[in-house]
């Protein structure tokens, strides 16, 4: 149970509000709350445990800020593991607890000031962004400018103003794609400035701390000075009690009572000050009116956007007290915490009842997420040079040194003790330890479904100023005891018992670890296979050669450094010397690896090839027998096996011993998988990124994910890149992606190269002239500023946009085997969006403002004080939730198989296990809003459907990024349900925002997603009233994209096309809807050349669709014509008729202009503008044709096909 499920609402509201078809059954909770402060209602469900119930309650108002209490039935105090169901003699009819003050202690206290600096600061403390400014940003309720995104009991749908409004953004909207349009500064929106009135003039700790030893044992915790706005300074004493005003002074210690006490701070200080009372529950009022997803706090690393605001500061006095908190807190959770043994224990937990699974996934999930947050912050203070401890120089140069802090190990990514030598020292070091997170991430998701004692340790890799930094938990004892040499009797002294610590040299192989592993080796498909010590001895392992298994002194078994579990790319690394021979540069190392989600394709498609055989020699086997005789045989799949061994082309041909058959096929094996990639998985992917449009990513990003997700390592984007110079059909915008990426990457690496030897307070200089030297001309002079703190000259002083663009066009063509002359003259042609990619990858945080990247011959584009941040980025392999996993996969097979009551409420179980485990701030939780949203609509139910997007929009875009290509697609969902609900005017702007940002990563090019946007927004343009001719303009922009990328046959093409007649026809232009309509008969007659029924009915529908617009283009003529005739007749008449005659032909003129100036617009889709059958019937005459023209395309088929209403019919006839 979390914060989301408890969401603010009374009684009332929760039943019709918060108590979702798809969610579970929820019960009204009422809590009587201490000092008679009245009774909280509580919306949970029967499972909740109290103490979701009990951090509820601390985090929402209904809680009246008590943070120190707990929770009793019948006098009787309650555990926090037990649930509402489990109490004795509890009612769920009439639930009902109290709550019951209990004892302050100081990390008590601490809680309550920290809450307290939460409301007083809109929950954005100077310590709540400690890795960075504006870290997980939302611009939602910026953009909804005064709508209520959180709609509970403060304003009902029927009296909210904008639903009245059919306004738009789009009035000054330029429709062309250029990336000079793009403006940096107009990409953040702006928020309204906060006007709430302060409720203190200070906050801070008292000068008389800490209690001295005879108050302690009195029972004083904190002394806090408070100042009031009405300018009275008094000393508050925190006590085991509570808080009361004591006598001290700034001259008197005294804290002994003096007036207003109570169990908690606000409430004394709205006895001491009536403005703080007024002003307090103002801002209270206003953050309940804020959507919880907008502020509580989730469990996983937020984004960290590219660019932010210029940082303002006022000034606080209660700021330093944020500082003295957070210091207490990392004191208390960070440097005394055991991390090795918090995350064996939760692996250990019971996992076969559905509770157990839970508690075990959120256990797992909260400890690994501290850890993640303790790690992150140690790195920072290892690169800042602020943290002591280190064990040792582990080499010389950069990062050299070890540290052991708060139950962490660091250590750099640096080949230390020469163990990579010959695979590419410091660049394949570099890249083991990131395999590593992938292969400690793949044993424990193994070792979730099947728990054999094989613990992995804890382990987050960060960068940070060109820094990579690897943390993990220690293993008890491996740091004081020695390995015990070969060749001496094994004692229990020995640690290293399997794989090698020396490259190979000195090598383990401990029969019972050996046993455990044979347990999950079929999982990782690895197989046994023989390697050599250098006294000759033969060992066989499971594992690579560098894997390590360790037992520590807790009797544990440990699996450590699993950056080779999957075979080595012989194939890539055999094509990259052969062109390194023909001119390329060496690839920079020969750890190139395979992915494990390869393996698993490779795995299922031979198992699938294995089966196709069993059942072929089965159909034979019964093809003869009589028909009676013939049964259907299982497969026996034990017949199947495919395991590789890990080291084949990877080690020296002394540790992989003399070349055997097994060892041959093991390598034939592995060379078998590495071709699959290279002519299958890539080609596949190539070809689909280059044919089909619809599936290429908007960024780099995103691109990394669709090639990971396939088995596909980003070391074949030049390949690819290649691949499409030859795909003529290639979209543009696909080709400049790929190539963005590589500069992109190029760019990461040569940064951090510049980065990894400054200080960290130049970092802002040389990021500045990396930019200004990367965005300029080659001929260009660009002259860095040197610091006067500078103590020496550094690499990036003598950087040169020449020298720049050489080195860029070397990395990329070392790391993507590109050669540089496919490249193009000017690498930055997507300027923003390179900008964006490269500040992603290397963690810089650039200001706001109007940047010229157009004019390649400035020499200052950037200036130091416009990077305002460098953020470390952190890499982890998150625990995840496998029972929320299967839960969920059987409510998508439920939904497919046409069980919707079914499918909705596993749906709701899924995503309340993923807000239990997770928290619900979390991709995985918005993964299941996104499709509840969609069911919802489906059904009908827009409001649902509402609730559940815009709480899926702020996950995405607090944990994705604001200008994610996901985030947009979510913008563009919640637009699009909003103007279904009738609420035009914030859906829009919701949509103008997606386009703006959208625009940004396309620069000159388009994309398919764009003109779906653009179809969207124009059908709702029309069907709003609002601005029908503006919605003419995006469709034409929609069917321009539809022609360049997908071309002018395409499906999607056709129907944006049969969506522009339609609104063409409402606009009353027939002649243009007669253009485009012909267009859409001649693909028809192309697409549909069968002599079926349906076929000829297509065809026949679209040329009766073309005949109708023709005479109701010849009609307009004539009508036209007789007018003219009309009036000449009138001229030439005897004046006494003239008046009569000319008013005549003035009214007609008045009202056949009248009639085509308020032609309604349609409210159908792509989908009701199909083609459509014109009958015979057309030519019933003239006034049939004239007067239907106001008519969608679906009312005027009515009407053509004589289904209209009758009396027009009559009418018509008549």
């Amino acid at each position: 149970m979390t914060e989301a499920e408890l969401v603010e609402a009374t009684a009332e509201d929760v039943a019709a509000d918060q108590a979702p078809e798809s969610g579970p059954e929820l019960v009204i909770l009422s809590v009587t709350l201490p000092v008679n402060a009245g009774v909280a209602k509580v919306a949970v469900p029967p499972t909740a445990s109290i103490a979701d119930i009990r951090n509820h309650l601390i985090d929402n108002p209904e809680g009246n800020f008590n943070t120190c209490f707990y929770l009793a039935f019948k006098g009787q105090r309650l555990s926090d593991a037990i649930t509402l169901i489990e109490i004795p003699e509890f009612d769920l009819d009439a639930p009902a607890l109290t709550m019951v003050t209990d004892e302050f202690n100081e990390r008590e206290v601490r809680i309550q000031l920290s809450r307290l600096r939460e409301i007083l600061t809109g929950f954005k403390s100077s310590t709540s962004s400690f890795f960075g400014v504006d870290v997980g940003i939302h611009y939602l309720p910026d953009i909804a400018a005064g709508h209520d995104i959180n709609p509970s009991q403060h304003i009902p749908e029927s009296e909210d103003e904008t639903k009245k409004s059919l306004s738009h953004p789009f009035g000054d909207y330029n429709f062309e794609l250029s990336a000079l349009s793009i403006n940096i500064v107009d990409l953040l929106p702006q928020g309204p400035k906060n006007t709430d009135a302060p409720c203190l003039k200070s906050l801070a700790t008292s000068c008389w701390n800490p209690p001295p030893p005879h108050r302690r044992t009195a029972g004083d915790i904190l002394y806090l000075a408070v100042t009031t706005n009405e300018l009275a300074s008094v000393h508050i004493t925190c006590s085991v009690t509570g808080f009361y005003v004591a006598r001290s002074t700034d001259k008197i210690f005294d804290p002994t009572v003096k007036s207003f006490s109570g169990p908690t701070l606000p409430h004394v200080l709205s006895l001491l000050s009536p403005s703080f009372k007024a002003n307090f529950a103002k801002l209270q009022s206003s953050i309940q009116k804020r959507h919880p997803h907008t502020y509580i706090l989730p469990s996983v690393q937020q984004a960290v956007p590219w660019i932010v605001q210029e940082p303002r500061s006022t000034p606080d006095a209660s700021r330093t007290l944020d500082a003295i908190l957070a210091a207490s807190d990392n004191a208390d959770t960070l440097a005394t915490r055991d991390w090795n043994e918090d995350l064996c224990s939760a692996a250990l937990l019971p996992h076969g009842t559905p509770s157990e699974k839970v508690t075990r996934s959120l256990t797992l999930h909260r400890v690994y997420s501290e850890f993640v947050d303790a790690a992150v912050k140690g790195v920072t203070q290892i690169v800042q040079k602020s943290l002591a401890g280190a064990l040792g120089d582990a080499g010389a140069g950069v990062g050299g040194q070890m540290f052991l802090h708060g139950g962490i190990f660091y250590s750099f990514a640096k080949d230390q003790g020469d163990i990579y030598t010959t695979t590419g020292g410091a660049a394949a070091a570099h890249v083991a330890v990131s395999k590593d997170v992938d292969g400690v991430a793949k044993v424990d998701a193994i070792a979730s479904n099947n728990w054999v004692g094989l613990n992995t340790l804890g382990t987050c890799v960060v960068d940070f100023k060109g820094l990579r930094v690897v943390a993990q938990a220690v293993v008890p004892g491996i740091l004081s005891k020695q390995q015990t040499p070969k060749g001496e009797d094994e004692t229990t002294n020995e640690v290293i018992v399997y794989g090698s610590v020396d490259g190979g040299k000195t090598i383990s192989s401990q029969p019972e670890f050996h046993a455990l592993l044979a347990k999950v080796a079929p999982a990782l498909r690895l197989d046994s296979h023989p390697v050599t010590d250098s006294n000759g001895v033969e060992h066989t392992l499971y594992t690579p050669v560098d894997a390590k298994g360790v037992i520590g002194n807790d009797g544990r078994k440990y699996f450590l450094d699993l950056g080779r579990l999957t075979p080595g790319d012989v194939e890539f690394l055999e094509q990259a010397d052969a062109s390194t021979a023909n001119g390329l540069p060496e690839y920079p190392h020969r750890l190139a690896v395979l992915r494990h989600e390869l393996v698993d394709m490779y795995y299922e498609n031979e198992l699938a090839k294995f089966i196709n055989v069993k059942r072929a020699e089965i159909i034979e086997k019964v093809k003869d027998l009589p028909e009676g005789e013939q049964k259907d045989e299982e497969i026996d799949l034990s017949g199947f096996e495919l395991k590789f061994n890990a080291d084949a082309f990877m080690v020296s041909s002394e540790i992989e011993g003399s070349e055997t058959d097994a060892l041959t096929e093991q390598k034939t094996k592995v060379r078998a998988l590495s071709k699959f990639l290279q002519e299958t998985v890539v080609p596949a992917i190539t070809v689909e990124l280059g044919t089909n449009p619809n599936s290429v990513p908007l960024d780099g990003e995103r691109l990394t994910k669709f090639l990971h997700d396939r088995g596909v390592n980003m070391r074949y984007l030049g390949k690819m890149a290649l691949a499409l110079e030859k795909l003529n059909s290639a979209p543009s915008f696909t080709k400049e992606l790929l190539i963005t990426e590589m500069i992109a990457r190029a760019a990461k690496s040569v940064l951090r190269e510049l980065l990894q030897e400054i200080p960290l307070h130049l970092a802002s200089e040389c990021i500045a002239h990396f930019f200004n030297c990367f965005f300029a001309s080659k001929d260009a002079v660009v002259k860095p500023v040197k610091s006067r703190s500078a103590m020496k000259d550094f690499a990036y002083l003598a950087l040169t946009p020449a020298a720049l663009d050489e080195r860029l066009r070397l990395e990329v063509s070392s790391r993507f085997r590109f050669p540089a002359s496919y490249l193009p003259d000017t690498l930055s042609s997507r300027k923003v969006a390179l900008l964006r990619s490269i500040a992603l990858k290397v963690g810089i945080q650039i200001k706001s403002k109007a940047y010229d990247l157009v004019d390649s011959t400035n020499e200052v584009i950037f200036e130091t004080g416009d990077i305002i941040n460098l953020c470390p980025i952190a890499k982890y392999p998150e625990p995840k939730c496998s029972f929320g996993d299967d839960v969920l996969e059987h409510a998508v097979y439920s939904l497919r198989q046409g069980e919707k009551k079914a499918g909705l409420e596993m749906m709701g179980e899924a995503l309340h296990i993923y807000e239990q485990v997770y928290g619900p701030v979390h991709l995985e939780a918005a993964k299941v809003q996104n499709q509840l949203a969609r069911l919802h609509h489906d059904q009908g139910d827009f409001k649902q459907c509402r609730f559940f997007q815009r709480r899926a929009l702020l996950i995405h875009e607090r944990l994705s990024g604001f200008d994610d290509p996901e985030t947009l697609q979510q913008y563009l969902n919640l637009g699009f349900f909003e103007c279904l609900s009738q609420n035009y005017s914030v859906g829009f702007k919701y949509m103008n925002h997606s386009l703006k940002l959208m625009q940004m990563h396309l620069g000159a090019s388009v994309h398919t997603e764009l003109a779906a946007a653009d179809a969207q927004i124009a059908m709702l343009l029309a069907e709003s009233k609002s601005d029908p001719q503006l919605g003419l303009k995006f469709l034409a922009r929609a069917i321009s994209t539809y022609e360049s990328v997908l071309g002018k046959g395409h499906d999607q093409t056709i129907r944006a096309y049969e969506l522009y007649v339609n609104n063409l026809i409402q606009s009353g232009d027939f002649e243009s809807a007669l253009e485009y309509q012909q267009i859409v008969t001649q693909f028809t007659k192309e697409k549909h050349t069968g002599d079926d029924e349906k076929s000829k009915t297509i065809v026949s529908n679209s040329e009766r669709v073309v005949q109708y617009l023709q005479q109701r283009i010849q009609h307009d003529k004539d009508e036209k014509a007789a007018a003219a005739q009309k009036a000449a007749e009138a001229a030439a008449a005897p004046k006494k008729s003239a008046p009569a005659s000319a008013n005549s032909a003035s009214k007609g003129t008045k009202s056949a202009n009248k009639s085509k100036a308020s032609q309604p617009v349609s409210n159908g889709t792509a989908k009701a503008a199909a083609p459509v059958a014109v009958p015979a019937a057309v030519a019933a005459g003239d006034e049939a044709v004239s007067t239907k023209g106001h008519l969608s395309i679906d009312e005027l088929m009515n009407f053509i096909d004589g289904t209209g209403k009758k009396s027009k019919g009559k009418k018509a006839k008549k």
